[in-house]
This record gives structure tokens, C-alpha cells and sequence, in this order.
């Protein structure tokens, strides 16, 4: 099998679209995806705001309020994991035509620029998904 090599990820400058050194990137939602989303976009040179409903979520971004979504010209949102499409500050970036992201979008770009010949098997859904991967890591390794 042959490898591609890497790129670094300090090359990767766009996503979804949008330029993403020195753009006021907000991350939706402060739990592990949004805390590791924002990490990464951190690296990549965003400034990164993070709104959380919790207060008492902890992270190591500046936390925003609505009104400060509201009166933000943001470069791009991401969304973490089970925010509703309906909640009002999505709809608010939404009707603002602020382009609204992923994290599993914002994963495969990157690994599509980052290691272009990677392999990806993807597990989602609610129960179970340590398992099956444990599970496939285990088959994957005998089968080698």
C-alpha cells in the first residue's frame, strides 16, 4: 500500500468554503465536539468565540452571549452534535446568511487535504459506538 505524504495542518486555510486564518469563527456548543472543533480551528489561526446554553460548561475560548452572535459579522458557525436546525440563534446566523458548518464536514476536508489517501469507516448513532469500534479495530488488526 502506498502512502501519501502529509500536509500539516497549518497549510489547511480553508473549509467549507471560508478563509479560516484570523476569521471570528463560532463554534455552537461547548461540549467535547465543540471544545475539539474549536481547538482545531484555533490552530488553523481562527479567533474562536463558543456559545453554550449550559454556563456551567467549561472551555478554553471566550464564551459569547446571544447578543453577542447577533451583533458579530462571524466568518462561518460550526454546529456541534444535537442542535436542533429549528433553535433560534440558528435560525438568527441562518437569515444572516452566515454559513453554517459541521464537524464530521469539517473532519473530512481536512483529511482530504491533510492526507488525501487515508481510509475513513465511520460509526454513528447513540448506543454502542465504543464497542463497534473496539470491535472493527480488533477484526482490522487480525485481518492484517
Amino acid at each position: 500500500m502506498s502512502t501519501t505524504p502529509l500536509v500539516p495542518l497549518s497549510q489547511v486555510t480553508t473549509l467549507g468554503g471560508v478563509a479560516i486564518a484570523h476569521a471570528q469563527m463560532l463554534v455552537l456548543g461547548g461540549g467535547v465536539t465543540g471544545r475539539s472543533v474549536a481547538q482545531v480551528l484555533s490552530k488553523m489561526g481562527a479567533e474562536v468565540s463558543v456559545y453554550d446554553e449550559s454556563e456551567s460548561s467549561e472551555f478554553d475560548f471566550q464564551r459569547v452571549t446571544l447578543q453577542d452572535i447577533s451583533s458579530t459579522n462571524w466568518a462561518a458557525a460550526v454546529v456541534s452534535p444535537g442542535w436542533r436546525p429549528s433553535h433560534p440563534v440558528i435560525a438568527d446566523l441562518r437569515n444572516r446568511e452566515i454559513p453554517l458548518l459541521n464537524e464530521i464536514d469539517l473532519a473530512w476536508e481536512i483529511k482530504q487535504q491533510v492526507a488525501p489517501g487515508q481510509r475513513w469507516l465511520a460509526v454513528t448513532g447513540t448506543n454502542g459506538k465504543t464497542s463497534t469500534v473496539e470491535l472493527t479495530d480488533l477484526a482490522n488488526s487480525e485481518a492484517r
